[in-house]
Order: C-alpha cells, then sequence, then structure tokens
C-alpha cells in the first residue's frame, strides 16, 4: 500500500510541478494573467474536560505554495489553470506534503446560443452539493456546469481514493473510521460519487429553488479487497431546497434531503431510509456596523420505527466543542456577529468582526449518542448547551487572525442524557494567517 502511495502522489506532484511552471513563467507580465504566491497559516487548539483534569493541546503549522493561470479565449470565455501545494507539521505528524488543488477550467459564453454559457472543470478540486451538509469535500473528477437565462445546470463526478489520509473527512461506514487510526492506510476512504443540481434562480420574484441528487458507492472492494467484518455503504441523497427574501434585509433559506442506503456485511445486506431537515433567517444590517444575526433549527433523523440514521457523505460534528455528528440530533443555533469598529478610520480596524453563538442539542430518538458519560437507564433526550465567541480581522493587508472560545455544558438532570460523571468542557483555538 505505501508503495503505491509514493507512486501516486509522485505523479500527481511532477502534473503539479509541471502546472507551477506554466503559471509561474509568466507570472511577471501585465497581459499574461498569471500570478502567485505563499501563504502560511499556524493554530493551536486547547480542549479541557473533567473540571480542567483532562488537557488536549493541539498545534499545526501549514505553508502553501499557489499558482494561478488565465488564458483568455475568445467571445469572452477564457481558460483558467490553478495549482495548490502545501506543508503542514503537527503535533502529531512532522510532516505532510499534499496536492490541494490542480485543476483546469473552461469557460465558454454562448455555446449553447445567447444567453448560454458553458463551464467545464476537470483535475483536483472542492464539490459541493447546495445543501453543503451531505458532501462538501476536495477530490479528483471533473463538473459539467450548463446556464441559461432561467435555468442552470451541474453535473459532476469524483473519486476520493487518492487523497492522503490524514487529510480526508469522508466517514460513511465503520470501516472508513476505522481506516482514520490506522497509520498503515496511506489513502482516505475509496468512493466514488455523482452530483446532479438543477437550480432555477427566479423560480418566484427573487426565490431560488435547487433540485440535487447524488450517489455515492463504496469502492474499498475494488480498490484493495475488503477484510473480514469490514462493512460497505452505498448511498443516495435527494434534497429540494429553497432561498430567498423575506422583507428587505431578512432572508431565509430552507431545505430538505432524503438518504437512502445499502449496507452490506459479507452475504448480508441491509436497507437503511435517513431524513435531514434545516431552516435559518438570516438577518444582515449593514447600517448597524454591519450586523449579521441568524436563527437555524435542524433534524438529523435516528433509528426509530420510521427513519433511520441519517448518514452524510462528509460528517462534520453538529457543534464547536460538541463533537458529536449531526446525526439523531435536533438543533437550534442563534448566531450574532458585527463589526465595532467599522466607522473607524483605521482599516485595520474596520475589518476586525466578532461574534457569538449559542446551540442546544437534544437527540431526536431515545437512542443514546455514542459518547462517554451517558446514562445506563433513565435517559431524556437533551445532550446540552454550546457557547461560543470568536473575534476576527486583518492587522496588514496580508496578515490575520481569529481567536475562538468556547463551552460545552451537558445536561445532567433529569431530561438530559448525561449522567453526573460528564463535566463541563472547554474549548480554545488561536489562528494566525499570512500571504507572501
Amino acid at each position: 500500500m505505501f508503495g503505491i502511495g509514493v507512486k501516486t502522489s509522485s505523479m500527481y506532484l511532477g502534473f503539479g510541478l509541471i502546472a507551477l511552471l506554466v503559471c509561474a513563467t509568466p507570472a511577471g507580465a501585465q497581459d499574461s494573467g498569471g500570478d502567485w504566491g505563499v501563504t502560511l497559516d499556524s493554530d493551536a487548539t486547547l480542549r479541557l474536560e473533567n473540571d480542567w483534569g483532562e488537557r488536549d493541546t493541539a498545534y499545526v503549522l501549514s505553508t502553501a505554495f499557489w499558482s494561478r493561470y488565465f488564458l483568455p479565449m475568445r467571445n469572452d470565455g477564457g481558460l483558467e489553470l490553478a495549482a495548490d501545494l502545501s506543508y503542514t507539521w503537527s503535533d502529531e505528524r512532522p510532516y505532510l506534503f499534499d496536492v490541494d488543488t490542480l485543476r483546469s477550467r473552461g469557460t465558454f459564453p454562448a455555446a449553447l446560443g445567447a444567453g448560454s454559457q458553458l463551464q467545464a472543470t476537470a483535475g483536483r478540486f472542492r464539490f459541493t452539493e447546495p445543501t453543503g451538509a451531505v458532501l462538501n469535500h476536495t477530490a479528483d473528477g471533473a463538473e459539467l456546469r450548463l446556464s441559461f437565462s432561467r435555468v442552470r445546470l451541474a453535473l459532476a463526478s469524483g473519486y476520493t481514493g487518492l487523497q492522503l489520509g490524514p487529510n480526508s473527512d469522508i466517514r460513511v461506514s465503520a470501516a472508513d473510521s476505522e481506516d482514520l487510526s490506522d497509520d498503515d492506510e496511506f489513502f482516505g476512504p475509496a468512493r466514488g460519487f455523482g452530483i446532479l443540481t438543477l437550480t432555477v434562480p427566479q423560480i418566484l420574484q427573487r426565490h431560488t429553488a435547487r433540485v440535487s441528487v447524488v450517489g455515492q458507492r463504496d469502492l474499498r472492494d475494488e480498490v484493495h479487497g475488503t477484510d473480514p467484518g469490514e462493512d460497505l455503504y452505498h448511498s443516495g441523497y435527494y434534497s429540494l431546497l429553497l432561498e430567498g427574501p423575506v422583507v428587505p434585509s431578512l432572508f431565509y433559506d430552507v431545505f430538505g434531503t432524503v438518504s437512502t442506503g445499502t449496507r452490506e456485511l459479507g452475504d448480508d445486506s441491509e436497507n437503511t431510509m435517513g431524513l435531514l431537515v434545516s431552516g435559518r433567517l438570516r438577518l444582515f444590517r449593514p447600517d448597524m456596523s454591519f450586523s449579521r444575526a441568524s436563527l437555524r433549527l435542524q433534524y438529523a433523523s435516528g433509528p426509530g420505527d420510521t427513519w433511520d440514521a441519517f448518514v452524510p457523505v462528509v460528517r462534520a460534528n453538529a457543534g464547536t466543542v460538541l463533537g458529536l455528528p449531526l446525526q439523531n440530533m435536533i438543533g437550534s443555533e442563534l448566531r450574532y456577529s458585527l463589526r465595532p469598529f467599522s466607522t473607524s478610520r483605521s482599516a485595520a480596524l474596520r475589518n476586525i468582526q466578532t461574534g457569538i453563538a449559542a446551540r442546544n442539542f437534544f437527540t431526536a430518538t431515545d437512542e443514546l449518542p455514542a459518547t462517554v458519560g451517558v446514562k445506563l437507564d433513565d435517559a431524556g433526550r437533551w445532550i446540552g448547551n454550546e457557547v461560543v465567541l470568536n473575534i476576527a480581522g486583518r492587522i496588514f493587508v496580508d496578515l490575520g487572525f481569529a481567536l475562538t472560545g468556547g463551552v460545552f455544558i451537558p445536561e445532567t438532570g433529569s431530561y438530559g442524557v448525561f449522567s453526573g460523571e460528564r463535566r463541563t468542557e472547554f474549548y480554545a483555538k488561536a489562528e494566525i494567517s499570512s500571504a507572501l
């Protein structure tokens, strides 16, 4: 496996170097459309649990070399080449080299008549679907976007098996999660996926509707075979999203996703069906120090009589401090941010933004979450509350910072899922980013 990993990574590195040479060579000329740069980012994270008795720290330092080259074409079209190479150091892993982006993108106006536009992308880049809750991840593949005045169509296909394991967030099956702690697994989970998205921008005045279908297939057995006891999980996701204004400065977005899946373990198979529903109101007042406020409600199904657990392709935590996935959960979030010095003469002060988020979590069914400290009997459904504060800004044009602090208070009362053994958890993170 390690030999295959080195060979494949070398192939990508070779293509990346070629692309960088092409992009960087004409960067000094004004009419070439080329540019390049170097970024340096560092962050330190601290977690405190069990009345400050357990401390977990993490340090990460990463640098990246990026390059872009744009080649104009007729009819205002063009071809863009992009490459990002990165090196990451952490206290867990002294070196990690990766190709974050390596793509070409062509834009062709009026390709299918007046008012149309065709855009084709191929290589390694980020794939996403309209909700962002099912799939939002870097992969290798291709995407085709076709736009008309009244409708837009996007078709994409990708493969995740060439992502390095530490940089992969694909965790669909139990076997995927086990690979995360296996140092012998050089690459992330091997899955192929397809995305079909239909967008109607003005379905009703200023309201937009999006329909998407996502299908993913577990290719673990086809790439390197499955071990006894490893499960395979194939799934499909069908989403409808609506968004638009309610009144001036107040906007909404709401979506629902139904997932269907088949879990295979040896000769046995099981069909599943999950549900994810989300609704959000967003208020934006630029006249009030660029204030932004939002209220979000979410429901992710869990194992029960009607639905099974909702399992997305990419698993993200439901909270900042709470390390549980958005699964078998009912959550609410109230968020507010502003720029307190938006009228200052100093550009550094004007760009400072502060925010606060308060979240509440419940289980969707009587099934208890897979975490420590849950009650053995007479458990309720209230998981707990989380509050997160943050401040971010740019001291100079090429130097930025972000500070985040949070606390999770588990519910241990009669309505809670935790016993008294689960204590309050604290979280702090400091980030610095610079560009050369």
